[in-house]
């Protein structure tokens, strides 16, 4: 933003000719108005008069002034959901004195946003928008407010397209892999109790220099001269990298996989991994953690972390989950006090046309199909996909919220530029900032051999509460299968010829009852969560009410919703039965399954092949069942 532009002095609040405020602005000696210096009413009503929505658009209104246009939309639109974005702070500081301002703040249907931070407008987008799919968001500007903020109102229409990008993304991948992921995490949930938290490494580091090692094709130009960073910083490699690392001869100080699908197994198969210690995330694919010979460490899961954690005691650390192992292996570095940050292999982009470094298992040539142009490390362009250009945007917002003393080089030499680092060779790098003997490796290997385990009291709670809670699915579960009988008989009173509205109050009230049942086991109900989301899913994008829907129609349509509900919360309160009944098994080392209930499988569930991802389960606010 335009030094002036930052200033509060560059503004006035005047009175127009028709007598209400207006905003005068500055701009190296000349005088621009904000707004209409007649009569901005006016004004705003001929421009909104040209605004056409449809039903499903939620227009979004990029600056805000004095509120006159918002007003009037919102006039002519009447509860209309709509989100504003206000870039220039000093400019709203200004503003919200005025009546007409404070009035649109206090319209529930008004969603203001004030400021140009990114974490911010992510957090703003998850609350406000419908990542389901049912909105179609419509950029609208305010000519006089948009020449002037021109550079401003780009960057900020940016930065929200990217955000929608990113949430669209975790989104999807949380609607493939929900169930995966649940799985996951059950089946590991002996080694997550059992091995320390990277937490108990946060500051182990401070000061000291690392490199992250990721498995972009640029890798293969560098990997020979990380040999030289050995014994004189720590060694992060993600889990897509470690082949091609261990084969350079290096071995890495940790490795790093979050990946909860099938494909994420084939970059550990057949390795020694007694050599190097591996931090998990509780969902990634479970049998990389039960081959794994060397040490563990894990982290919080964002689903169930807060769940484990009031039972054990346990805080395994919190990390800032991104897109990709990279993102999350990032913010591990951060926490461990590195500084500073170099990346090798962090391309995020397809250079030379490919995918990945070579000797990596996804190594392949880039896709032909729709792909994104962005900035490149050394000028230009480089050309990314929607994916990776999610992982970059990420970067860019973690990297802008570090304190200045932290360095963070980006040594990749080649792909995109990462907003906030420093380029430089990675030859370049290493003379640069590593220079003193530091056994990295030996502070991280110390930790782990003398982190206790779980103790048995603690166990024993744990199991108790499982056992609990396994018993509280199969009530869920019956009620569930009531909800579904009664809303197959409530859909049979609205396909009679008379509609008998004595049985449809007399229905509805069972279903009122059934709900009150499944919510006094809401505590067994956050597990969950994440299994429900496809059910979740079809319901939010399905049942729409036609134009023409009678009351029998609607009858219908509200019945055939709630079976799709209680079909959902069925089957997700069966499938976590089995799970949890699997992992008491393993926890209290039993080989009849439990008490009272059939035998269950003690292998570790079977997981789909899904495509690759390399993310981490999505950051969607759910709301408890």
């Amino acid at each position: 933003m335009s030094r002036y532009k930052q200033d509060s002095n560059c503004y006035q609040i005047v009175r127009s000719r028709a007598g209400l405020p207006t905003i005068k602005a500055n701009a190296d000696g000349r005088e621009i108005w904000l707004h209409s210096p007649y009569d901005p009413v006016r004004e705003a009503e001929r421009w909104a008069s040209g605004v056409t929505l449809d039903d499903r658009h939620v227009p979004v209104v990029v600056g805000l002034g004095l509120g006159y246009h918002v007003a009037e939309l919102a006039r002519r639109f009447p509860h209309r959901k709509m989100l504003v974005l206000e870039p220039v702070r000093k400019l709203y500081d200004m503003a919200i004195s005025e009546p007409q301002v404070t009035g649109l703040l206090s319209n529930n249907d008004i969603n203001l946003f004030v400021g140009d931070d990114a974490s911010a407008l992510d957090s703003f987008l998850t609350q406000n928008v419908n990542l389901y799919g049912k909105e179609e968001l419509e950029f609208i500007e305010y000519p006089p407010l948009a020449r002037f903020f021109r550079e401003e109102f780009d960057q900020i229409e940016r930065r929200m397209v990217d955000g929608l990008n990113t949430l669209s993304l975790s989104l999807n991948t949380t609607l493939a892999l929900s169930k995966a992921w649940t799985d996951n995490f059950f089946a590991n949930l002996p080694y997550i109790i059992d091995n320390p938290g990277v937490k108990e490494l946060f500051g182990a580091f401070s000061g000291r220099p690392g490199v992250i090692v990721s498995a972009g094709p640029s890798l293969s130009n560098n990997i020979h001269l990380l040999k030289d960073v050995k014994g004189k910083g720590l060694i992060i490699v993600v889990g897509t990298a470690v082949k091609p690392v261990l084969q350079s001869g290096v071995i890495p100080d940790l490795v790093v996989t979050i990946d909860g699908s099938l494909p994420n197994y084939r970059h550990f198969e057949d390795l020694v991994t007694r050599d190097f210690p591996l931090a998990f995330y509780p969902s990634a694919y479970p049998i990389i953690i039960s081959e794994h010979s060397g040490p563990l460490l894990t982290m919080n899961d964002v689903f169930f972390g807060h769940w484990l954690q009031k039972i054990t005691g346990q805080d395994k650390g919190w990390i800032s989950t991104g897109p990709s192992v990279a993102n999350v292996s990032f913010d591990i570095a951060v926490q461990l006090g590195l500084n500073p940050i170099v990346f090798i292999g962090q391309d995020l982009a397809f250079t030379g046309g490919h995918t990945h470094a070579s000797g990596t298992v996804y190594a392949k040539d880039a896709p032909d199909g729709a792909l994104l142009e962005v900035t490149g490390i050394n000028g230009g362009t480089v050309r990314t996909d929607r994916t990776l250009n999610a992982m970059r945007d990420w970067l860019n917002k973690r990297i802008s919220l570090l304190p200045d003393n932290i360095e963070v080089i980006n040594a990749t030499e080649g792909g995109a530029k990462i907003e906030g680092t420093k380029v430089m060779t990675f030859r370049e790098a290493i003379d640069r900032y590593f220079n003193e003997d530091f056994p990295a490796g030996e502070i991280i290997r110390k930790t782990c051999n003398n982190a206790p385990p779980l103790s048995e009291k603690k166990k024993a709670r744990l199991i108790k509460t499982l056992i609990k809670a396994r018993a509280k699915m199969s009530k869920i579960s019956a009620s569930a299968s009531k909800g579904m009988l009664y809303a197959e008989k409530l859909k049979r009173c609205y396909e009679k010829k008379a509609i008998n509205q004595s049985r449809v109050d007399t229905l509805l009230q069972k279903l009122d009852r059934v709900d009150e049942k499944i919510k006094k086991c809401r505590e067994a109900s956050r597990l969950l969560n994440l299994l429900y989301q496809p059910a979740q899913f079809r319901l939010e994008v399905s049942f729409e009410p036609a134009d023409d829907e009678s009351e029998k129609d609607k009858g219908r349509r509200l019945a055939d919703k709630s079976q799709i509900l209680y079909l959902g919360i069925k089957e997700a309160a069966e499938h976590a039965a089995e799970i949890i009944g699997a992992v008491v098994s393993k926890l209290d080392g039993r080989k009849d399954g439990l008490s009272g209930a059939s035998t269950l499988s003690e292998s570790i569930p079977a997981l789909p092949g899904t495509e690759h991802s390399d993310r981490l389960p999505g950051q969607v606010d759910y709301n408890a069942l």
